[in-house]
This record gives C-alpha cells, structure tokens and sequence, in this order.
C-alpha cells in the first residue's frame, strides 16, 4: 500500500481480496493482521497482512491475487503506485 494512505489502516482494518486468475473469480472480505514497521525506500510501499480464510480451497499455492483495503468509515480504495523515478515530467505535464 502507498505509505501516504497507511496512516489510516490498522490491524483489523477490512481488506477484499480478489483471485486474480481462476475460474470462477474469488473475493473474500477479510481483515488486515499486521502492518509492516518500515516503508520500502525504493518503492515508498508499506506491505499489509491479511490472512484469507480458504474453505473448499479455493485459493492455492502460486495463485494471483490483488486487495483493497477500506479506508475508515469509507469503501475500498484502489491505487497504482508509481515510483517517482518512473515519471516523465516535460514542461508543465508529467506522465
């Protein structure tokens, strides 16, 4: 998660997450567990933990997966993250 938005996720805080391949598709409301203590200096990223109940194994060792987590009071939030260096600024425009 960008470290700008970890200030508003605790342990406990409700995580979706989604199977990203597989048929059919899976999501499963979960709750965050712990929260990394430092941000990746490369990435600016704060890995959060969440466990993922697995009734009827549905999900497997290897498979893709993606999460949202809610903000307080809010709904999930998505973000894509982008490292500073990744940018292209050229005059007033930056992509």
């Amino acid at each position: 998660m960008p470290a700008v938005y970890i200030a508003n996720v605790r342990p406990g805080s409700p995580v979706t997450a989604h199977r990203s391949r597989g048929s059919p598709p899976t999501r499963s409301p979960v709750a965050s567990t712990a929260l990394n203590a430092q941000v990746d200096a490369a990435t600016r990223q704060v890995k959060v933990y969440v466990r993922v109940p697995n009734p009827g194994t549905a999900w497997w060792a290897g498979c893709s997966a993606s999460g949202a987590v809610a903000e307080p009071g809010g709904s999930p939030c998505r973000a894509i993250a982008i490292p500073s260096a990744g940018l292209r600024a050229e005059g007033d425009r930056s992509w």
